[in-house]
């Protein structure tokens, strides 16, 4: 069985500073007075609209408004709106908040916290000294410009570390739920962002899986379920499958 202790025994006090570090380099983007450009901007409306939507009509957008000339809002949708964004417009809409602009910001703070949790989860697999893990994690949000080209930030990468972390977990303890949380975090990988990466999230998975599988030559046994909880991931992860490949 899967223990939620065992998981969460894996979040000590090094991430919680890790997280207080993600949460000061973004204090500076969470002053009222700031306001995104370029493709963060152009993200921002969309998340406005939907959530607009939501918050008044407590429905999800049918159709695109601005330039998009009424088209239907299906592909704006899984290729714009991400898990986190979700979240908040969800938690926005049940406490009545009308700074949408704050929710924009925190849910982008949130995918960060995502990506933070799956890289320091994989890291902690991959490496041994507490020192390599912190300095993997401090590296990757070195670079970070989310304000200007938010495609190009934290929503390429986001699930990534996840998708990952669930292979290696696949193949060291040959486990099929595992295998299909792996699959269905890369499917969670693929909202926000399918327009530009795509192709990019199936090429990088088809890499790393055909290498395993070599290493590994007899790990496909595993794949299919043996309890309950990995024919549920199964089916979680078939039917959010069914649904993205019905939207495009």
């Amino acid at each position: 069985m899967i223990h939620a202790r065992n998981f969460l025994g894996r979040i000590d006090f090094i991430f919680l500073c890790l997280i207080l570090g993600v949460i000061g380099v973004n204090f500076p983007y969470l002053n009222p007075t700031f306001f995104p450009h370029h493709d963060t901007l152009y993200n921002f409306q969309v998340f406005y609209f939907f959530y607009n939507e939501f918050f008044f009509h407590h429905t999800i957008a049918q159709w695109m408004p601005y330039g998009a000339y009424g088209i239907p809002a299906a592909l704006y949708q899984i290729a714009q709106i991400t898990p986190g964004e979700y979240f908040t417009i969800l938690i926005g809409g049940l406490l009545q908040v009308k700074n949408v602009l704050l929710l924009f910001k925190l849910a982008i703070l949130l995918e960060q916290f995502t990506f933070l949790l799956g890289l320091y989860l994989l890291a902690k697999v991959l490496f041994k000294k507490r020192t390599t893990i912190v300095l993997v994690c401090i590296a990757s949000f070195c670079s970070m410009e989310w304000y200007y080209q938010l495609f190009f930030n934290f929503r390429i990468i986001e699930f990534f570390p996840f998708t990952l972390y669930f292979l290696v977990l696949f193949f060291e303890r040959k486990r099929s739920f595992y295998f299909w949380m792996s699959g269905l975090s890369g499917i969670l990988w693929t909202l926000g962002s399918g327009f530009y990466f795509s192709f990019l999230y199936f090429f990088l998975g088809s890499i790393f899986c055909a290498v395993l599988f070599a290493y590994h030559p007899g790990a496909w046994k595993f794949i299919w379920p043996r309890h309950k909880i990995d024919a549920v991931v199964l089916a979680l992860f078939f039917f959010h499958g069914f649904i993205l490949f019905n939207f495009f």
